[in-house]
């Protein structure tokens, strides 16, 4: 589980989160605008980060190019996930 926000005007995406596990390595993630209605999407810049064991407060930031007016033309009108990727 994840705290995640979408700030329209900067066209960012941010989410904060902590590591329960004595896991570490890096994880690369993409973010994910959804509007709610139509279903439209618009992927950031891959974001990546070092993870420890049992990191608290992880936060990570992401970069969305040009199209994420296109699929939210309105601030609030998607909702922000965040996906895996394989390869940066």
């Amino acid at each position: 589980m994840y705290l995640g926000r979408l700030v329209y005007s900067s066209a960012e995406g941010a989410m904060t989160f902590t590591n329960t596990t004595a896991k570490s390595g890096y994880l690369c993630l993409k973010g994910v605008a959804t509007h709610a209605k139509t279903g439209a999407t618009s992927e950031s810049i891959a974001a990546c980060r070092e993870i420890k064991p049992f990191d608290s407060n992880v936060s990570m930031a992401f970069k969305f190019a040009g199209d994420l007016y296109k699929a939210c033309p309105q601030e609030g009108d998607c909702q922000f996930t965040t996906r895996d990727i394989d390869k940066v």
